[in-house]
């Protein structure tokens, strides 16, 4: 009952080991990257080692040429020395036949009395020898040629050993470069299926690690909207809280100025100071008409909304919470948008829209909190 269990659990191991996919795990995007020029670098190795074995293979393939190409030579060869051995061994069957059929008339006829009786008939015993020794030397001539004629057999029968001995060295070398050819092919393929599972695997990590960025990116975004809306909410905390800091203030009745004539200026009221309340300090204020040109910081000033102020007491750009309180129709929520030569410390130059308004306003004290 046991074995059963433990083989049916080693088969199911088995089984989702075959069918899970290959995965690379990787714990941050600097993981993912180390392991994608990892796997890249494989690739190149690989590559390498495929361009060597080519190469090898390559080689094989000249040195069959050359195997093949002195293989035809050697059986060129083996052929003209047998048609050679052929014509040669004709030619001893001929020169065999001749001197039997000789031997063989000498039989019948009686050449060899005739022989004799040439012998006897020389006129001296010189003439005898001189006879004789042509006689041997007719018969080893033909001797000598049939000998010949087997020496070049021989030869020959040797010619051929060695060129059927060298060609069964050039097929075996064939037969060698042909296996290593086959083996060096194996071994391509081989490596191509490494190759293969080699950019299976890069492209598993390129496609996580992209997949990691893009999540790091989406969660970049997020942090970001979510400060921007934390810092959105803290001005607006700020500014609700100096709007109440505002309403907090006592202000003095309010004063209903005559408007004063264009060409007649009225005395200004003299400026006073009051306690500040938290978060605000005492300043003084005048008031500025348009001159046809842009603010310091480029915009086209406004009404409610541009003041002129000191860039090393309130930073441009910033928003400046105002209160007049003997004019509180001027309290509000300005934009530090340009600067003048009169406006140094605390002192902020508000824009209004008529020269006999600026006139109206005069200098006045003030409180005010810049916000940002």
């Amino acid at each position: 009952m046991k074995s059963k269990y433990w083989l049916y659990l080693g088969l199911s191991t088995l089984f989702f080991a075959i069918l899970s996919p290959i995965t690379v795990q990787a714990a941050s995007v600097s993981d993912m990257k180390a392991e994608e020029a990892r796997v890249k670098e494989e690739g190149a190795s690989l590559n390498r080692e495929i361009d060597a074995v080519v190469k090898h293979i390559n080689e094989k393939y000249q040195e069959l040429a050359k195997i093949e190409e002195k293989i035809t030579t050697s059986k060129e060869n083996i052929e003209k020395t047998e048609k050679d051995i052929q014509q040669t061994q004709g030619s001893i069957d001929k020169r065999t036949e001749l001197v039997a059929n000789r031997m063989q008339n000498l039989q019948v006829n009686g050449s060899n009395q005739g022989s004799i009786q040439m012998l006897l008939e020389s006129e001296n015993f010189s003439d005898f020898i001189n006879r004789a020794y042509a006689v041997t030397v007719l018969q080893s001539a033909e001797k000598a040629k049939v000998m010949s004629l087997y020496q070049d057999k021989e030869h020959l029968n040797q010619l051929e050993t060695q060129l059927k001995s060298s060609q069964d060295t050039l097929e075996k070398e064939q037969q060698q470069a042909k296996t290593e050819q086959s083996e060096l092919d194996q071994q391509v393929k081989g490596l191509q299926a490494k190759l293969a599972k080699n950019e299976t695997t890069l492209r598993q990590v390129t496609e996580q690690r992209m997949a990691k960025e893009a999540q790091a990116r989406a969660e970049e975004l997020k942090r970001q909207q979510a400060e921007k809306e934390r810092q959105a909410k803290e001005k607006a905390a700020e500014e609700e809280k100096a709007a109440e800091q505002v309403q907090q203030v006592p202000t003095q009745p309010e004063e209903k100025p005559q408007k004063p004539e264009v060409e007649v200026p009225t005395q200004p009221t003299p400026p006073t100071e009051v306690t500040p309340p938290s978060g605000m300090v005492n300043g003084q204020a005048t008031a500025y008409i348009a001159t046809g040109n842009n603010t310091a910081t480029g915009t086209v000033p406004g009404v409610h909304r541009t003041i002129a102020v000191d860039p090393s007491k309130i930073p441009l750009g910033s928003r400046v919470m105002i209160q007049v309180p003997s004019l509180p129709q001027y309290s509000g929520i300005y934009v530090a948008e340009d600067t003048g030569g009169a406006v140094n410390g605390n002192i902020i130059d508000i824009f209004v829209g008529s020269q006999s308004e600026a006139i109206m306003f005069g200098r006045r004290a003030i409180l005010f909190s810049v916000l940002g």
